[in-house]
């Protein structure tokens, strides 16, 4: 249809280029005949007869003259629109192709220099020269022997058109598409392929162009022919689940696994990622039993290969002198242990997120913790963020189960292997709150703050609760071999005020460093959340302490953090916030209370009274928000009973009391001032 209207279009532009030549052919004629007619008649009366012959000789030059005007004319309007046509033509292409312009161009443009270089080539192909062309299709060729029965269009088709086919769609698959069009580029792509699978069917006879569900995959025709469909539709099977497309991707990855299954000496990898797919793709539908059959699939299919004979040795010894001379510069592909490696890991990274939806935490937790030590262990580059959230992942873990020694021991190797990023990141300025080395410095910060805290609190509890848990250094069940050895802080708990001071500086300096990252205004939850940690940093703290007034300036530092955010907070946003806040500054003022009257009563009387009125006053604010009207209602009455929810009902009641014990703790002079109050 493309070709059809591209002739119409061409056909067109030539017909109304020669009624344009025509036209102007005619209005030149025209000219001429006027301008032979006045000449003859001015001549004709100066000189008579003589002058007769002398308008032939003029009718005869002017003509000439005008007819090379009109071929110079006519030449240039035909090289003016020669470029016009040639855009219409590319226009019309791209309309075709929906419209993708920008995306097609250098799919088309770049791979040309790789093509040129393939019709060069004489004899076999050189794999290691052509730029584009996937390192994955080298075994197809490699494995499956040429047939005697294979005729020279396969082989040409095999061994000249396929490499640069997959060059061009590895290097589109690789393109980042404008945002508002993210898979342009793969669509294009998966067109190609499709394309070529259609070609492949009709060399094999097979009239199914598209695999439908429970289709069989063909098991007679050329052998490498058989290779190449099943290696086309793993590739568009992974194309479809790329474009989240996951039904249609489902059936080529079930169908090329079926001839894959019984070539896994040929497509090992392919394999492998194969069940990797499968196993993501139900992971997302929340299949997760389905799910983990494919991954454990895929453990099963990576230890059989590692601990069988398939090794890089063996493989070699079985190839043929001549195969040696193309292959022996590399690792080959077809027994290709790091693309293997990587695979696996990623297989333990999928098995970790399958068990954690699970709720399965400690096969989460072993499964997670095999894909770190991988990518310490491998030579493949760490991405230093991915690495660091994962780590503070299993912290959170090991907390849970109280395993303090291996929870500080990941803190330690992501703050290791964040180090290695460039130190500057640390200082950029990032607009995208859910990625950055910036934010994950933070976060790491955050949870070093957390972690020393937790240790702070645990030390306090041990020392003063009357029913004190039991505390037990376990040993690490787990090292990183490559890295160094860390000094563990969780080996012991504080026991005394000074060891109590030196977890607590360490606590804040890390919440310090987070909180230049999560402010106030973008970060209001994580500030708050990094603030409350601090007020819990001073209460421990305070617990070691035994000087009155120093206590007093701690919980006054407790009440400075609060106090000024307390009123800045959208009462009908952060409802819970206000209400939490609210309780803790009123809890605060009668701590500070309680203190001034230990101090003594008589000294501090005008500051109690002070301290409590301002704990009812944060009491009232706390009871209000349970009375706040919702928009366009009027005002409850006072005698209104609040509608309180029942997660808040046993904070509203020790509320409630703690209003009465503020009220019997001012103190009253004389009876007439009493009287006043």
């Amino acid at each position: 249809e493309t070709k059809q209207q591209e002739t119409k279009l061409q056909e067109t532009k030539q017909e109304e280029v020669k009624t344009k030549q025509e036209e102007v052919k005619t209005k030149q004629e025209e000219e001429v005949k006027t301008n032979q007619s006045e000449a003859n008649q001015k001549k004709g009366k100066k000189k008579g007869k003589k002058e007769n012959t002398s308008p032939v000789t003029t009718t005869q030059e002017v003509p000439v003259q005008q007819e090379e005007q009109s071929k110079q004319q006519e030449q240039q309007q035909e090289e003016q629109e020669q470029p016009k046509q040639q855009q219409e033509q590319k226009t019309s292409q791209n309309e075709d192709v929906e419209g993708v312009v920008e995306e097609v161009q250098p799919s088309v443009a770049a791979p040309q220099k790789n093509s040129q270089k393939t019709k060069q080539r004489n004899g076999p192909l050189a794999w290691d020269d052509v730029k584009f062309v996937s390192s994955t299709w080298k075994p197809v060729l490699i494995r499956g022997q040429i047939s005697t029965t294979e005729t020279n269009e396969v082989t040409f088709f095999l061994e000249s058109e396929l490499p640069e086919i997959f060059g061009k769609y590895e290097w589109l698959c690789e393109q980042e598409d404008d945002p508002s069009t993210p898979f342009n580029s793969k669509y294009t792509a998966r067109d190609k392929m499709l394309e070529m699978r259609e070609r492949i069917c009709n060399l094999l006879n097979i009239s199914e162009t598209i695999p439908a569900a429970g289709s069989v995959f063909p098991k007679t025709g050329e052998k490498r022919l058989l290779h190449s469909l099943a290696y086309i539709d793993y590739k568009i099977g992974v194309n479809y689940i790329q474009t989240e497309e996951l039904h249609s991707g489902q059936m080529f990855i079930d169908n090329c696994l079926q001839h894959f299954s019984n070539h896994m000496d040929v497509f090992p990898v392919e394999v492998l990622d194969c069940y990797n797919q499968l196993g993501i793709l139900w992971c997302n539908r929340e299949e997760y039993e389905k799910s983990e059959k494919f991954l454990k699939s895929a453990e099963r299919f990576y230890k059989d290969l590692i601990d069988g004979e398939n090794t890089k040795e063996s493989f070699l010894e079985s190839l043929t002198e001549q195969e040696k001379e193309l292959h022996m510069s590399e690792l080959n592909p077809c027994k290709d242990l790091e693309r293997i490696e990587k695979l696996y890991t990623l297989t333990c990274f999928f098995l970790a997120q399958v068990y954690g939806r699970q709720q399965k935490s400690n096969l989460s937790a072993d499964y997670c913790q095999r894909c770190l030590q991988r990518q310490v262990e491998s030579t493949e580059p760490v991405n230093y963020i991915d690495f660091s959230y994962n780590c503070i992942g299993l912290y959170n873990y090991y907390v849970m189960i109280e395993h303090y020694t291996q929870a500080e021991y990941s803190l330690h190797a992501a703050s290791y292997m964040l180090s290695k990023a460039d130190p500057e990141i640390r200082t950029q300025q990032y607009t995208d709150r859910e990625g950055g080395t910036r934010q994950a410095f933070a976060e790491l910060d955050r949870a070093w703050g957390k972690f020393y805290g937790m240790i702070l609190q645990r030390g306090q509890e041990t020392k003063f609760s009357k029913n004190p848990k039991s505390y037990t250094s376990k040993p690490l069940s787990f090292v990183y071999p490559t890295l160094p050895t860390f000094n563990l802080v969780a080996t012991s708990l504080p026991s005394t005020f000074e060891e109590a001071l030196k977890l607590f500086k360490l606590a804040e300096h890390s919440f310090e460093k987070a909180k230049e990252y999560f402010k106030f205004d973008g970060w209001v939850t994580d500030h708050l959340d990094i603030l409350t940690e601090i007020s819990g940093l001073y209460t421990n703290l305070s617990m070691f302490e035994t000087d009155i007034p120093r206590k007093c300036k701690m919980v006054k530092r407790k009440i400075n953090l609060f106090e000024s955010i307390v009123t800045e907070l959208n009462p009908r946003v952060y409802v819970d916030t206000i209400r939490n806040l609210s309780f803790d500054l009123s809890s605060c003022h009668q701590e500070l209370a309680d203190l001034k009257i230990q101090d003594g009563v008589e000294e501090h009387a005008k500051k109690i009274n002070e301290l409590c009125f301002k704990a009812v006053r944060y009491l009232k604010m706390f009871f209000q928000t349970f009375q706040a009207p919702e928009p366009l209602k009027a005002e409850p009455s006072p005698n209104t009973p609040p509608e309180i929810p029942e997660a808040w009902i046993p904070t509203y009641i020790s509320g409630q009391l703690a209003l009465a014990r503020i009220y019997g703790k001012f103190v009253y002079r004389e009876q007439q001032q009493q009287q006043q109050q």
